[in-house]
């Protein structure tokens, strides 16, 4: 039997928000390894490379100095490094020297900062001062507390510039449902029902987040949020829609009022989200759909977060057409569009091909089997993306023996960036596939080099051991060879390996 755990209440002071910290508070960096809660829309190098520009954009039309940006949500934490990484690098090229930034990653996960803390690939931006970490619960903290120096922001210590990066991430913040009706208003409570394979949890337990369906009730009802600006977006968007569905991120409208007062000077959002960022696509919609994927969230409304910046006397940078997968827009107060060229024109260029095309197109091509060249030239789209590396690895090898000078040329100067672009959290080995790929190329000590990395990181498999006596076999190291293979046959008796042995063996006492 289906059991009904709540009913008379908006959606936004359901039980369910409350469980949103806890599940990413129980699960920390596994809520993504698990592959629960999706990330590669939003996480990867061509979308942080896009912020980066933005960032810089920004930067310049404003003329801002010593600026905070600040990363709400930072889960993992490698979107984060990838954009410090690409603005570290835009910025010496295109931004005067004495503009400085920095980047705080902030989560509700202490398990997430802690990761940061400890991450190598922080360790040079942290030691140059370009990056810091906070934990940051929004409805919960009023100020965040910096790890490295203690330094307090909140309303009382405000910064001078505030950046605030939000993908993801409002459209799990509580939301109210609306409907309209000939321009009248009406509200979606939920009917939250538990089936019965979560009964054995608790209303504590973020596990039955997976166990819940919803039911809508409609109840005649006016906004009464005891926020004017609130109010009023919600009367604009009935007026404008007459007759559909929208929601309010009552949540998200709370944490920017107040990251609002952390900044001496205007505040520039950027988000990426599911979501509707035009009026017209909220005509005729019926009731919300909850998204469970682990936890859950709903589409987030970019039109209610345009009205709330233009009642902030700012402007909104929305995209010209919906993707029907994600949306990246930027918002900023205290401005006009005309005073801000730089940003608007980057955003402009982004609608040319959006995060959401560059995902599809990147999908399709990892599944297409390109030519090595083809592949470089995803691998330089993806702004030399590692997981894409990882995707194309084996079309790269494959192109190698007949590869001309360019394509090598090409080829090395990928690799190398992808390096650089590298953040490890054990969901793959891209210094085997690198490892690999420098080995087909005959660069044994780089090989070696990547393979011993590889065993650093994931541990000792016996396809690496394997590789790393074929290179040291290569540059003519038998001793170290033999070791190598050794420990390959240990850890799997494999007939390859054996054969392998046998060959180094005869060789070397063919040589003595």
């Amino acid at each position: 039997m289906v059991k009904t755990l709540q009913k008379d209440l908006p959606l936004s002071r359901s039980f369910i928000w409350n469980l949103q910290a806890k599940y990413y508070q129980s699960l920390g960096i596994d809520a993504w390894l698990s592959g629960m809660v999706p990330s590669r829309v939003t996480t990867n190098s061509h979308i942080a490379w896009r912020y980066a520009r933005l960032i810089a954009s920004y930067i310049r039309d404003t003329n801002a100095d010593d600026v905070t940006i600040l990363e709400l949500g930072a889960g993992h934490g490698r979107f984060g490094f990838l954009t410090a990484t690409h603005l570290h690098r835009i910025a010496q090229d295109i931004l005067p020297k004495n503009k400085s930034w920095r980047y705080i990653l902030t989560d509700c996960a202490e398990r997430n900062i802690q990761f940061y803390e400890t991450h190598e690939a922080f360790s040079p931006l942290r030691e140059q001062g370009k990056v810091d970490f906070a934990r940051y619960e929004a409805g919960v903290d009023h100020q965040i507390v910096l790890r490295g120096n203690g330094e307090v922001i909140d309303a009382a210590h405000p910064v001078k510039h505030l950046i605030v990066i939000g993908n993801y991430f409002f459209d799990s913040l509580p939301m109210d449902a609306w409907h309209v009706k000939d321009g009248e208003l009406s509200a979606f409570w939920p009917l939250i029902h538990c089936r019965p394979t979560g009964e054995c949890y608790s209303l504590e337990q973020a596990e039955v987040l997976e166990h819940l369906d919803l039911e809508w009730e409609l109840r005649p009802q006016q906004p009464d949020y005891g926020n004017p600006h609130w109010n009023h977006i919600a009367e604009q968007l009935a007026n404008e829609i007459q007759n559909g569905t929208f929601m309010l991120p009552v949540g998200a409208l709370q944490c920017l009022e107040e990251l609002r007062s952390w900044s001496q000077n205007p505040l520039f959002l950027l988000v990426t989200d599911k979501g509707y960022p035009h009026v017209e696509e909220y005509q005729d919609r019926g009731p919300p759909t909850l998204i469970q994927h682990g936890c859950f969230s709903f589409n987030l409304n970019f039109v209610a977060l345009q009205k709330w910046f233009e009642i902030q006397r700012g402007v909104a940078f929305l995209p010209d057409c919906r993707d029907g997968l994600i949306e990246t827009a930027a918002f900023v107060t205290d401005y006009e569009a005309s005073k801000l060229q730089s940003l608007q024109f980057e955003h402009q260029s982004l609608n040319q091909f959006t995060p959401a095309e560059f995902h599809q197109v990147t999908r399709r091509c990892e599944s297409a089997s390109p030519d090595l060249f083809t592949a470089l030239s995803f691998l330089k789209l993806s702004c030399y993306d590692p997981l894409t590396l990882h995707r194309l690895r084996r079309n790269i090898r494959a192109g190698i023996p007949d590869a001309d000078s360019i394509e090598l040329r090409l080829l090395y100067e990928s690799l190398l960036h992808v390096r650089q672009n590298f953040y490890h959290l054990r969901d793959f080995d891209i210094h085997f596939d690198l490892g690999l790929i420098y080995q087909h190329l005959g660069d044994y000590d780089i090989a070696i080099d990547l393979y011993q990395e590889s065993i650093r990181l994931f541990g000792e498999v016996a396809v690496t051991y394997f590789n790393l006596a074929i290179c040291h076999e290569k540059l003519g190291n038998t001793p170290q060879a033999l070791v190598s293979i050794d420990r390959s046959i240990e850890l799997e008796d494999d007939n390859d390996a054996i054969e392998f042995r046998s060959k180094i063996t005869q060789m070397d006492l063919s040589t003595n």
